[in-house]
């Protein structure tokens, strides 16, 4: 896929150009004048005299960026398949074709706050549902949280439906989350009632952003890395299923504990303007407590900081932040972000910076108002490197890099 990224004045979208030119099919009619849950909404875009398929992105994180350093809990796990699983029903509701989406990581956009997964689909892609979804089960096994258990089992059992068993998506939904595991039907039957088609022009934007209602900004602590247990064993009772990499997959299946396989979301809409929701402002946050050892040395006040910092003012007092780890995300929400803004202005995540080589990079996150460095708007998916006294504007807000 030849795929580009495009920056508008009010959306951020992901282009992928249309080698056919063909923009009257049965599929892209259906994408035009329809909104399809569990995917992103597909609208035909004319440039230098080629045709695109635009896919609006904005405030939308995909799914490969954002968990390159961090890994995928058993909750956010859980949304995920059970959002494909629909995405999937929905296609086939809509006479669409299951081969032609795409279940690639990198093309996987979800909602940071409530962890909703939305799907491109593409007419002249062209992946069995075997070769799909078993690259994504191979993905989960790499990024899954290895100290949650609940997320370690969901994921195996995950890979070792679609590795073992002829799957259809019902089968799937069925061992994934039903009690007892049985083996699919050849002639099993998608059950989803006939969904009605929206004709209207509305697009999946997920609406401005809304302030939260906080007196003071908070300022997180670094919390050490996010490499930093990620290969410790952790703890548990005997009892307790953790399986490694190493494990035989087929000795997992009967294993499970019934209470794993228990947890359900309900139906999900997927529908991506059902995503937009005013900000919470029920989070707790509470820094990790700081875990250096050893004798404390003195540094004078005159000495050079040891950390980069951006610089900027909030309710007129001047605020210093430190990049003591990386990647660094900048948004007001208060449980995703590092460094929070608490600003209407502000998306929640809104840009990041990520160290390369020695080297800082700014990265705007598909926000609603855009990233400016020294004056010039970050494209989507620019990565711009840092330098000393730059001048980063998100939102209302001017930050100093140091």
């Amino acid at each position: 896929m030849n795929v580009s990224y495009v920056r508008g004045q009010d959306k951020n979208q992901l282009l992928i150009e249309n080698t056919l030119g063909e923009t009257d099919s049965f599929e892209y009619r259906m994408f035009e004048n329809c909104n399809i849950p569990g995917f992103l909404n597909l609208k035909t875009s004319y440039k230098d005299g080629k045709t695109y398929l635009a896919y609006n992105i904005s405030s939308l994180q995909d799914v490969e960026k954002y968990y390159q350093n961090k890994e995928i809990g058993y909750e956010t796990l859980d949304v995920f398949l059970h959002d494909i699983l629909l995405a999937y029903d929905n296609a086939y509701t809509h006479m669409l074709s299951g081969e032609k989406i795409v279940l690639d990581p990198k093309y996987m956009y979800f909602d940071v706050e409530s962890k909703h997964l939305f799907l491109i689909y593409y007419p002249l892609y062209s992946h069995t549902l075997d070769e799909s979804f078993m690259s994504f089960a191979e993905y989960l096994l790499e990024r899954v949280d290895h100290t949650d258990d609940k997320a370690v089992v969901l994921a195996y059992k995950f890979y070792k439906l679609v590795k073992d068993c002829n799957f259809t998506i019902s089968s799937l939904r069925h061992g994934l989350f039903d009690k007892e595991v049985c083996a699919p039907k050849k002639d099993d039957i998608i059950e989803t009632s006939q969904q009605d088609c929206l004709f209207n022009d509305e697009s999946n934007d997920v609406g401005a952003e809304t302030a939260i209602n906080n007196d003071d900004i908070y300022l997180p602590k670094s919390k050490g890395g996010i490499f930093k247990n990620l290969f410790k064993k952790k703890e548990t009772p005997k009892e307790s299923i953790a399986p490694s990499f190493d494990s035989n997959f087929d000795s997992i299946g009967d294993s499970f504990s019934d209470s794993f396989c228990d947890s359900r979301l309900g139906d999900i809409s997927g529908n991506i303007s059902d995503c937009v929701a005013e900000e919470s402002h029920g989070f707790d946050y509470a820094p990790d407590k700081d875990e250096s050892y050893g004798k404390t040395v003195f540094i004078p006040q005159d000495s050079p900081n040891l950390y980069h910092t951006l610089t900027y003012l909030f309710k007129n007092k001047s605020q210093i932040y430190e990049l003591r780890h990386f990647p660094i995300t900048i948004g007001k929400l208060k449980n995703e972000a590092d460094l929070v803004l608490d600003d209407k202005s502000i998306s929640r995540i809104h840009a990041k910076i990520t160290e390369e080589k020695g080297c800082l990079y700014l990265e705007d996150c598909n926000s609603t108002n855009g990233t400016y460095l020294n004056g010039m708007p970050l494209d989507a998916n620019d990565h711009i490197m840092l330098e000393h006294g730059d001048e980063i504007k998100l939102g209302n807000f001017m930050l100093v890099f140091d």
